[in-house]
């Protein structure tokens, strides 16, 4: 992904979910942003599919999760606390160089474990 475009990795939304997310974010940033779709690349290293063409599965998963990918600080956390509560539970993300190189199934593993941390606090 160009460094000069704001933008979401997605896995586990519907198409529909995806165009709703789509709208949302480009409509709270004001811009187009671009949208990859990881659905049905859980073998696929992070870094690599942020870096491939857009994929067309779609597949709705429990849990969903979101990667902000460019966006200042400023914007996330706003994002975050209005994102459209009909999609259900979304866990988010940022990309950091550790979680760039590992597969998007360990990322998902990981995430779901720090948010079972989180609840337990």
């Amino acid at each position: 992904m160009d460094e000069s475009h704001i933008g979401f990795m997605i896995h586990g939304f519907t198409r529909d979910e995806a165009e709703l997310v789509q709208e949302y974010l480009e409509t709270l940033a004001g811009q187009k942003i671009i949208s990859i779709n990881a659905t049905g690349k859980e073998s696929e290293i992070v870094a690599e599919i942020l870096n491939a063409a857009a994929f067309t599965d779609f597949a709705s998963a429990d849990p969903k999760i979101l990667m902000f990918l460019g966006f200042p600080d400023n914007f996330i956390g706003p994002a975050m606390k209005h994102f459209p509560g009909e999609l259900g539970l979304t866990i988010f993300c940022s990309p950091t160089e550790q979680n760039l190189q590992w597969t998007m199934k360990y990322l998902i593993e990981h995430l779901i474990e720090e948010r079972a941390a989180l609840a337990h606090k």
